[in-house]
């Protein structure tokens, strides 16, 4: 593999100095601006690194006050061109380096530019979690009686009360995905690390900037939609092992 030669530089540098490599740590949980979501969301062009999650409200990106859905497009004076450019500047940066976070938060039907003034952390050691015996995974409680339309190949049910409890989700509203059909698009989208975007089990909460409350209302959106028109789902991952429920962005163009 190649590594730039800037980087192998601020390696060996840091081992000199430290015995090691300590590198920048922001504190989120990314995904790229694909064409799809600069075309729902009004940008000029498909760059930005978009927040899915702040994990810990100890992080730097915490403390700024950054949050789901915020895209970062501006990074200590350079600007962001994905998910994986702004992982990397950040990496490179030093610890407690100050930093200026330039990025667009949603405020109506518009998308808003701030800046937030804040200071690195340093990247944790990663932690695989190798020793910790998960339980078995558990079937979705889903409710079985009459089914939608397949809106992009899509087979849909409603959230039940016993779902809601299983996740602590009380309140949540979505579609959930019961069946992908694997001839269809949607079967093929991919999120930025490569894996499939949308899976069984999925609970829809949002499509192109309006709520999902139930079924009926996705459909109804899905529906209305033409062939080359651009589609942005937010989605939350249910994990039946750990019981959690991880926000996913989908984004793809109708066929």
């Amino acid at each position: 593999f190649a590594l730039p030669s800037t980087d192998a530089a601020n390696v060996f540098q840091q081992i000199l100095a430290n015995g090691k490599v300590r590198r920048g740590y922001l504190g989120v949980k990314l995904e790229s601006v694909k064409p799809e979501f600069a075309n729902v969301y009004g940008m000029n062009a498909a760059k930005g690194a978009i927040v899915m999650e702040v994990p810990s409200t100890a992080s730097p990106a915490a403390a700024a006050g950054l949050r789901p859905g915020d895209v970062i497009v501006e990074f200590d004076g350079k600007p962001v061109d994905s998910a994986l450019d702004l992982i990397a500047k950040v990496s490179n940066a030093s610890p407690d380096q100050a930093v200026a976070v330039s990025y667009l938060r949603e405020a109506g039907n518009s998308l808003e530019r701030r800046t937030a003034n804040l200071r690195l952390g340093e990247r944790p050691a990663d932690s695989r979690n190798e020793d910790v015996d998960l339980p078995a995974p558990v079937k979705l409680p889903v409710d079985r009686k009459a089914e939608a339309a397949k809106p992009f190949g899509l087979t849909l049910a409603e959230v039940t009360p016993e779902l809601a409890s299983f996740y602590k989700i009380e309140g949540q509203k979505g579609a959930l995905v019961k069946e992908i059909d694997p001839e269809s698009d949607i079967a093929d989208v991919k999120v930025s690390a490569g894996s499939q975007a949308l899976v069984q089990g999925d609970l829809i909460v949002k499509i192109n900037r309006k709520p999902v409350t139930d079924v009926k209302t996705f459909t109804s959106i899905a529906n209305a939609l033409k062939t080359g028109d651009a589609v942005v789902l937010y989605v939350l991952n249910l994990n039946p092992r750990n019981r959690t429920a991880e926000l996913r962005l989908v984004q793809f163009t109708v066929q």
